[in-house]
This record gives C-alpha cells, sequence and structure tokens, in this order.
C-alpha cells in the first residue's frame, strides 16, 4: 500500500501523477498492478511543505536497505519526472507476522 500525501497545488500534480507513476512503482517492487494500491490524499497544511510517500510493504529477502533506498530514490525521481516540483519524502516500512506477532522496520529516502 502506497499513501501519497501533498498540499496547496501539489495535490492536484500528485492525482496525475500516481496514475503516470504505477506502472514504473509496480516494476520497481517486483509485484503485479492490482497488488500495488495508491492512495493520494490532500492535506490542509504540511509542514515543511513537501509531498510525502509512504510505503507499506511485505518483508522479503532481496528487500534490503540498499534496495529499500535505491527503490525510495527511483520513486521519487518518477514522481519529479510526472510533473511533481515540490520536495519528495519516500518512507517505507517493511512488515512481516511471525510467531503470531507483527513486526516492523522503517527506512527513509529524501529527494
Amino acid at each position: 500500500l502506497v499513501k501519497v500525501f501533498s498540499s496547496g497545488a501539489a495535490a492536484a500534480v500528485a492525482k496525475q501523477a500516481v496514475l503516470k507513476v504505477h506502472p514504473a512503482w509496480c516494476a520497481l517492487w517486483r509485484v503485479d498492478a492490482p497488488i500495488l494500491q495508491i492512495i493520494a490524499s490532500e492535506v490542509d497544511a504540511m509542514v515543511p511543505d513537501r509531498m510525502v510517500v509512504d510505503v507499506r510493504a511485505k518483508k522479503k529477502g532481496d528487500r534490503t536497505e540498499g534496495e529499500l533506498l535505491k527503490i525510495s530514490k527511483a520513486m521519487a525521481a518518477s514522481l519529479q519526472d510526472a510533473g511533481v516540483t515540490t520536495p519528495i519524502q519516500v518512507r517505507v516500512e517493511l512488515f512481516e507476522y511471525g510467531d503470531g506477532l507483527y513486526h516492523s522496520s522503517a527506512f527513509a529516502a529524501k529527494m
């Protein structure tokens, strides 16, 4: 699940941008299109003014910290290519279930 938060003029751009980047993001995460869901939300204010991309994904062996940084930067670059001009912060949370417990780890990259 990918949530994209933005405010003001960036929100209108974000709604169009997510339609353009969806296929590329599916390729980055190596998932089929129905698996990667994107929700674009407009917020009243964001301090500092930026776009925040919040990713929640299942933990897998190939999703190392280095790979997540690479994916995060590619996600931000694809948004810039789609017309986003505000700063972009990508946050990734990986989750797993084990022994009836829920575990998660978060990584962040800024563009």
